[in-house]
């Protein structure tokens, strides 16, 4: 049996969509399908279908509630980091934010919360962090080509269909197409400009970071460095914020980056090591 030390945050996430994300995924896709089956061979009456899809989605949600209480135990009880571990459970969907209405649909018994309560303790300790030596002296970040060029493309199909709509011969979608062709527009211009800008958002080394506008703030004078998840599901956002040393306040989004969040966290966090290292006194 392997000991807590050997249970990294990546190995607990991976047993957790397997411990809790299939099954709940079986019960959402399984119970339609198999209902879906039934009617077509004549054994279900075909409003059987609908009800299918309502009970998978009920099944699915109780069977979360109840894993991801079990995966919870085990993986706080298991992972010496445990806020890291709690920002990429959230991140992976696997739980939501400690207070929503979703987070309070988890089944606990009284003994699992007695169980969770004694965990909490382990918050009260910072995490382990250690260099990665496979992160460069220098990380130059820039706008993902990949995202922009889609959103581009995306949206370029928007500006046409509501051209499209305001002047077909009946024109009788004149209002819904203005609305479409001006909302497209105005977002096309900004992911475009993303796409043509080749200049690094950020640059990460050893000393500290340089924003966009060249900006340079040591390490030294970076407080509350952290990693924001605002909104829920797939439409949250994700920014970098922290504050400078005259209390001024950085919030950058990151998602539209080429460097994923994870890499960005942890080169933030090899870089700050390798200051501290530095400048021992």
């Amino acid at each position: 049996m392997k000991s807590n030390k050997d249970i990294s945050v990546k190995q607990a996430i991976t047993k957790g969509q397997i411990m809790v994300n299939v099954p709940v995924f079986l019960c959402l896709i399984g119970i339609p399908l198999l209902t879906f089956l039934l009617a077509t061979q004549g054994l279900l009456p075909e409003w059987a279908t609908v009800t299918g899809i309502f009970l998978g989605f009920v099944s699915g949600w109780i069977t979360w509630s109840v894993l991801i209480t079990k995966w919870r135990i085990w993986a706080f009880t298991n992972v010496r980091n445990v806020h890291a571990l709690k920002k990429e459970a959230i991140r992976s969907m696997l739980i939501w934010e400690d207070g929503t209405s979703f987070e309070k649909t988890e089944y606990r018994s009284k003994k699992d919360k007695i169980i969770l309560d004694t965990l909490d303790k382990k918050f009260l300790q910072e995490d382990l962090v250690y260099e990665d030596p496979k992160v460069p002296q220098e990380t130059k970040i820039y706008f993902s080509i990949t995202t922009a060029f889609f959103i581009v493309l995306f949206l370029s199909i928007g500006v046409t269909a509501g051209a499209y709509l305001m002047f077909e011969e009946k024109n009788k979608d004149f209002l819904i197409g203005l609305f479409l062709f001006i909302i497209c527009l105005f977002i096309l211009t900004q992911a475009f400009k993303k796409l043509i800008n080749r200049e690094p958002q950020l640059i990460l080394n050893n000393k500290g970071i340089t924003l966009s506008d060249n900006t340079f703030v040591s390490w030294s004078e970076i407080y509350e460095l952290e990693i924001l998840r605002e909104g829920f599901g797939n439409s949250a956002q994700h920014y970098l914020k922290f504050c400078d040393s005259n209390y001024n306040y950085s919030k950058i989004e990151i998602d539209s980056f080429n460097l994923s969040i994870r890499k960005l966290e942890n080169s933030l966090q090899t870089y700050q090591i390798r200051y501290n290292n530095n400048n021992k006194v």
